[in-house]
């Protein structure tokens, strides 16, 4: 009997060493960077094709072309691949799909018009960079569609209000860093038979990174509400980040929030030493000593503080974990200090010897290491939140009044 699926890491070599089993196959999964142009123009040949999943291939914009021909194919999947849009506009003569995942690409809204051509489509799965308002406009208009899985770094609230169109949607789950509270919840009034629920598509730093940036091309516009949602998103995964604290200041002060701006310069001053962050400590410093408003204002203008704050958001980002999270998380290790066991362990002489001998990954402390790192992060984590709660027991002079 004829195989007619496979799931594995085969080359454009393995395709052509097949070339005359091709036709047969009705599955193919195929993943791993052996797959190349050449190796698309092979599985053209797969005139049964029913379902293909393409996965960390080389696959081209050009290779698309190949895969356009398939039209028996009721199933696609594009997961990490460098095509952009010219290359999705190859699928359109792709009619009978009822499945589509386009992950990872560089396609945009121009790109996506292929769906247009795909009136069967009941799932659609669409990930990357540069999906805007275009893509969810064209989206709402497919007839039959019924689960759709999104996720974009530029989408804001006005591409996502654009879904609001859809008929057939039973189900959006959607990673959209910009897309705020106030926007789910109008999009949810429209489709309130839909379901929508946030899922993770973006790691915890691009996050951050994306809002960041958000966050400041709308303090640019002076358009300070949504601003300060888009930071207040960043507070939600960095809560102790002097940069986001400050950033969060800046907006407030330009809405008029003054008691809200000298919260969050407190909470700059309390901060900006665990992080090392002296400049921004003299940052909060500056401003809560000012005399008036409008030094304050003159200030911000001469020294356009956003730059700096940007700069350091974006540092942080790339750390990707900051300071406090890592402290806990070494208390929490040199209270309960992990030991890997092994089978059989050869005799060795020495106490030290033996312990590493029981663990080649981590390296487990003697009874006096592991107390004297037990106190030392304690004093830490107690110099941490005294740091923390010290305004509630020391008032705040300022020369002027807030």
């Amino acid at each position: 009997m004829a195989i007619d699926a496979f799931i594995g890491t085969w080359t454009d070599n393995d395709l052509q060493k097949r070339i005359d089993d091709l036709p047969n196959f009705r599955s193919l999964v195929i993943y791993g960077p052996g797959v190349t142009d050449e190796g698309a123009e092979l599985i053209s040949r797969c005139t049964k094709l029913k379902e293909l999943h393409l996965l960390d291939t080389r696959i081209s914009n050009d290779g698309l072309k190949h895969i356009g021909k398939l039209k028996s194919l009721d199933w696609l999947a594009l997961d990490n691949a460098a095509v952009g849009s010219e290359g999705l506009r190859h699928l359109s003569g792709l009619t009978q799909l009822s499945g589509l995942h386009i992950v990872s690409t560089v396609a945009g809204d121009d790109g996506f018009s292929m769906l247009l051509n795909m009136p069967k489509l009941t799932y659609l799965e669409a990930a990357g960079e540069n999906l805007r308002g275009g893509t969810m406009s064209i989206i709402s208009q497919l007839p039959e569609l019924l689960t759709l899985r999104l996720a974009s770094s530029k989408a804001d609230d006005r591409d996502f209000a654009q879904l609001g169109f859809a008929k057939s949607l039973q189900l959006i789950s959607y990673d959209l860093p910009l897309v705020t509270q106030n926007g789910l919840s109008e999009l949810s009034a429209r489709l309130h038979k839909t379901w929508i629920e946030k899922i993770r598509y973006f790691k915890p730093e691009k996050r951050i990174s994306y809002l960041s940036g958000y966050c400041f091309d709308l303090y640019d516009q002076r358009r300070y509400d949504l601003a300060r949602a888009a930071v207040d998103d960043v507070l939600r995964w960095l809560p102790f980040n002097p940069a986001a604290h400050a950033a969060r200041a800046l907006i407030n002060f330009n809405l008029g929030l003054y008691d809200d701006f000298r919260k969050d310069l407190e909470n700059v001053r309390d901060n900006a030493g665990l992080f090392g962050e002296t400049d921004l400590l003299e940052l909060a410093n500056q401003y809560l000593s000012a005399g008036s408003v409008s030094e304050i204002m003159r200030s911000i203008k001469e020294m356009r503080p956003e730059n700096l704050l940007l700069a350091r958001l974006q540092a942080t980002s790339a750390r990707g974990q900051e300071l406090i999270t890592s402290l806990i998380q070494k208390f929490d290790k040199a209270v309960n200090p992990r030991v890997q066991p092994v089978t059989n362990p050869p005799l060795i002489q020495g106490v030290r010897d033996l312990r590493l001998a029981q663990s080649p990954v981590i390296e487990v402390p003697t009874s006096a290491e592991a107390l004297a790192i037990l106190q030392g992060q304690r004093d830490e984590y107690r110099a941490f939140i005294e740091r923390l709660t010290k305004r509630q027991h020391e008032p705040v002079n300022v020369p002027w009044q807030w």
